[in-house]
């Protein structure tokens, strides 16, 4: 996938965001490039579309990390 299929993606997933959820929706991307290209940020800037930072690589930010951590402590302790 690149920017301009990510962008015929977002054509369809945004309308839908804003009929469903509400206009205050925030939309959530990591850090691909894709995800970063100037052609996507723009598109996103036309569109008002809020979409929430995401540092890229964050363990501390993923949620299953800390799970899979707690089920290995667990199985290891049996």
């Amino acid at each position: 996938m690149d920017q301009k299929v990510y962008i015929d993606i977002l054509k369809n997933v945004i309308p839908y965001a804003k009929r469903f959820l509400g206009r205050g929706f925030i939309y959530q991307q990591d850090n691909d490039p894709k995800h970063r290209a100037a052609k996507v940020r723009k598109w996103f800037r036309q569109h008002r579309v809020t979409f929430l930072e995401w540092p890229s690589q964050s363990r501390d930010l993923n949620i299953i990390e800390p799970l899979w951590d707690e089920l290995q402590r667990r199985l290891v302790n049996k």
